[in-house]
């Protein structure tokens, strides 16, 4: 579910738990509208992701990062 006041929310997906810029798995999405994006990666395996929100005009801060959550994306030929 979403925040409420949020314009938009920043989502970063990594390739390993440790959370640092160079297991980014792709750029920072910086202005996903609504609760739901696609994300396009290039490997099959685990991934990391968290979220917040931000709302410039209401705000003087975006939110603190979510917890971190993780998904599998399969291996197509398994």
């Amino acid at each position: 579910s979403g925040i409420a006041d949020a314009e938009f929310y920043q989502v970063e997906v990594y390739r390993d738990s440790v959370l640092i810029e160079q297991n980014l798995a792709r750029p920072r999405l910086d202005r996903v509208y609504g609760t739901e994006t696609e994300v396009r990666l290039g490997r099959y395996g685990f991934y990391w992701w968290r979220v917040r929100a931000d709302s410039p005009r209401r705000w003087n801060t975006a939110t603190d990062w979510s917890a971190v959550r993780y998904f599998i994306l399969p291996n197509p030929a398994d």
